[in-house]
């Protein structure tokens, strides 16, 4: 159920790249080709890290429309973006509006805070369990 996109390939930067669940195929690893294949994602394994049951029948529904979603991002990673700039970032239109820096601080009332988890073990926050024993 691979795509096949006509045309050259180019070697995106890594912030364009396809996401790690759309993997190209060895021949479209080179910088230049006459035509790209890109590998459709196994669903059941998507299933499985995405916490879904699928029964076979969907499986089998979803593989062809998966396969034209693969093929379309196969046609964008065939674009060449040597000279386009990369996207405008926060602070860049109005550089009073920045991120401010990521740094540790203590609330000043760290005990009101957590008193008003709904239940705790000690200094800890208990939560209801949301994975089975065995799964990663």
């Amino acid at each position: 159920m691979a795509g096949v996109v006509q045309g050259s390939c180019k070697m995106l930067p890594s912030r364009l790249r396809l996401p790690s669940i759309f993997r190209l195929s060895r021949s479209a690893a080179t910088t230049t080709c006459a035509a790209s294949k890109v590998d459709p994602p196994n669903i059941a394994h998507l299933c499985e890290k995405a916490r879904l049951t699928l029964s076979p029948e969907e499986v089998k529904d979803f593989e062809p429309q998966i396969g034209r979603i693969v093929d379309w991002f196969a046609q964008l990673q065939e674009i060449d973006l040597t000279d386009v700039p990369p996207a405008i970032r926060v602070g860049e239109i109005d550089p009073t509006k920045t991120l401010r820096p990521d740094t540790p601080k203590t609330f000043a009332d760290r005990e009101a805070m957590l008193a008003s988890a709904p239940d705790r073990d000690g200094p800890f926050l208990k939560v209801p369990k949301i994975m089975k024993e065995n799964q990663e």
